[in-house]
């Protein structure tokens, strides 16, 4: 807090910003956060295998640690691991009371949108999510998804777009596009 007062905040933003100590929102261990980091690079290289295998480790050490529950869960989704996914997104839900606003909505949005019958808990999740950080561009994409298996292309179209236009540059994006125009 005394370090914001410095900065051109007004008190509403500062008393709503975090003010937690780090360890009490991701982890306390050190060498968990490590392993989770590496874990991420991992994965953002498409190296699902190793990925998984960080983030276990950062586990072992904090077996509390809700975003490496979420990183293993995406690594699974990836290698279409449907149960393990589940299992995984399940238990990062578990342990998000303490997380920041962003990373509690992109559990939620994640964990509510594996099955049709809670897609609307998923939209509110990831609308907030963008709502409070119009840089999330994973729930740019995660919200288009679930509008075009909604079939509404239009409003698939429009988050897609918008992802990309805001720096979203993965092939996946362009081709959920792409499919998205063609239907």
């Amino acid at each position: 807090r005394r370090i914001k007062t410095h900065f051109a905040l007004s008190g509403e933003q500062i008393s709503s910003d975090i003010d937690r100590r780090v360890g009490e929102i991701t982890t306390g261990n050190p060498e968990a956060l490590k392993f989770y980091i590496e874990g991420r690079r991992q994965h953002l290289n498409q190296d699902y295998r190793s990925s998984l295998q960080s983030m276990e480790n950062a586990l072992v050490l904090d077996p509390d640690f809700a975003m490496a529950y979420r990183s293993m869960a995406m690594s699974h989704n990836n290698l279409y691991h449907y149960a393990e996914r589940a299992e995984n997104i399940r238990k990062a839900l578990s342990f998000s009371d303490r997380l920041p606003d962003r990373e509690r909505y992109q559990i939620k949005g994640d964990f509510y949108a594996d099955s049709e019958r809670t897609y609307d808990k998923a939209i509110e999740a990831f609308t907030k999510l963008i709502d409070l950080y119009p840089d999330s561009l994973n729930a740019y994409n995660n919200l288009a998804i679930i509008y075009a298996d909604l079939l509404e292309r239009e409003k698939a179209i429009k988050l897609f777009e918008e992802g990309l236009r805001r720096g979203d540059n993965s092939a996946l994006s362009y081709t959920n596009l792409a499919i998205s125009y063609r239907a």
